[in-house]
């Protein structure tokens, strides 16, 4: 039973509901140096990455789950990143009408002493009626990619900066409404 359409790793993955024209899309996302520089944002942007990637390839996003990965919380420092997170999380998934199903919680993940980065990761799923719903290709040398609006420093703490820096870095503002606005207007009918 082939149905996979698309295999997970540029974006969402997608598989047929074998016997039917549907499909689910899937993913699991999180920027961890986004959640370290503001647990509120980076909460925000684990939804919103994977809200992103279920609406770029076509699907409607259906549901949430969380896996939530921090230090031991009896640090303050540690704890604040946990409840900010949380926060963040939860503000995203009240906005975007993708409830949280499921999740699980891993603290004290150290190693001498020494906290992994702050991992809320956020799996969701999301529902193709068809697949000729499905938005596919593949980006590649001399496509263009544009920006449309104005950007109010959505390219903050690029990936490229060095780990070693101890300068505090931004996180890029989720601004959700906006989000949930243009993928309405994306997936509105169109004239033909």
């Amino acid at each position: 039973m082939a149905d996979t359409v698309r295999a997970p790793g540029l974006g969402a993955g997608i598989v047929r509901v074998h016997g039917t024209d549907k499909a689910v899309a899937f993913t699991s996302d999180v920027t961890p140096r986004y959640v370290k520089a503001n647990p509120l944002e980076g909460g925000r942007q684990a939804v919103a990455e994977a809200y992103r990637n279920l609406t770029a390839v076509g699907a409607k996003p259906l549901a949430t789950t969380d896996n939530l990965n921090f230090g031991n919380p009896e640090k303050p420092e540690i704890m604040g990143q946990f409840v900010g997170a949380i926060k963040g999380i939860g503000e995203a998934v009240a906005a975007l009408d993708v409830p949280i199903v499921s999740g699980n919680v891993s603290l004290y993940n150290e190693t001498d002493g020494q906290a992994i980065l702050p991992t809320p990761t956020i799996g969701a799923v999301g529902l193709l009626d068809s697949l000729d719903d499905m938005i596919g290709g593949v980006a590649r040398d001399g496509h263009v990619a544009m920006v449309v609006g104005e950007t109010q420093g959505h390219l903050a703490n690029p990936l490229c900066w060095p780990r070693s820096s101890t300068a505090k870095t931004a996180t890029p503002r989720m601004w959700i409404w906006t989000l949930k606005s243009a993928t309405a207007i994306s997936s509105a009918p169109t004239a033909r």
